[in-house]
């Protein structure tokens, strides 16, 4: 296992709908373009606001000031990555891979 060095934010968003929804899709297409970045994006259901866990400053990607979101929060964490399974865990994800069945792992947070 290997611990780096994170962020996790609390963002608020434009009220208005339609920025707010082009908000969410830039911090997924980060996620999803840039590896090592953006690691999760959860809304905050009934607010214009979202959680962000990110690799790197959100700053080196988004527009923060004057652009579509407002930090409200930030704060410095670990992030735990190359996370080892027991071998029992490693033979069925193997075997899950073999019958060419999708494979994802959802790991618990403390």
């Amino acid at each position: 296992m290997m611990i780096t060095k994170g962020y996790e934010y609390l963002l608020e968003g434009s009220d208005v709908l339609e920025t707010f929804a082009k908000g969410i899709l830039q911090l997924v297409n980060i996620k999803s373009s840039r590896k090592d970045t953006i690691l999760e994006v959860k809304t905050i259901e009934g607010t214009n606001k979202v959680t962000v866990v990110s690799m790197v400053e959100l700053e080196n990607f988004i527009d923060l000031e004057g652009g579509i979101w407002l930090v409200k929060y930030k704060d410095t964490i670990s992030i735990a990555t190359d996370i080892e399974f027991n071998s029992e865990a490693h033979k069925e994800i193997d075997k899950m891979i073999d019958n060419e069945e999708g494979v994802f792992l959802h790991v618990e947070q403390f």
